[in-house]
């Protein structure tokens, strides 16, 4: 019978330190159930990340100022969004109504069109 043995520290590979499991992030995909970088320099990582995208956040937390700041970003973030929905809805645009819709909108599309011409 073999018996593995249980590590309880890892090295992390961004600062190389060794440090508990405890320390990383869980990850069920990896053989030990661990994440590789540390808890520490998976944050300092993510937040480098993040100013890069939008910049630095003002200081204090809170204040007026950083309210703002969070309520463009957001609003750039929404209409971001919007410019892609517009994007993929113009391609649906192009196909007539029973094809978007199904065959309900087809018989009511051509519904419409005979009393159209009826009321003519």
């Amino acid at each position: 019978m073999v018996r593995l043995k249980c590590k309880d520290n890892q090295r992390c590979s961004k600062c190389g330190r060794a440090k508990p499991l405890s320390a990383y992030r869980r990850q069920s995909h990896r053989a030990n159930g661990r994440d590789t970088i540390c808890r520490a320099c998976r944050n300092r990582h993510d937040q480098e990340v993040k100013e890069k995208s939008f910049g630095p956040l003002p200081e204090p937390e809170g204040s007026v100022l950083w309210l703002a700041e969070i309520q463009r970003r957001a609003a750039v973030i929404r209409s971001e969004r919007r410019t892609v929905e517009a994007a993929q809805g113009a391609c649906r645009g192009a196909q007539p109504p029973w094809r978007r819709y199904g065959v309900m909108a087809e018989r009511q599309y051509r519904v419409c069109l005979t009393s159209r011409i009826g009321a003519a």
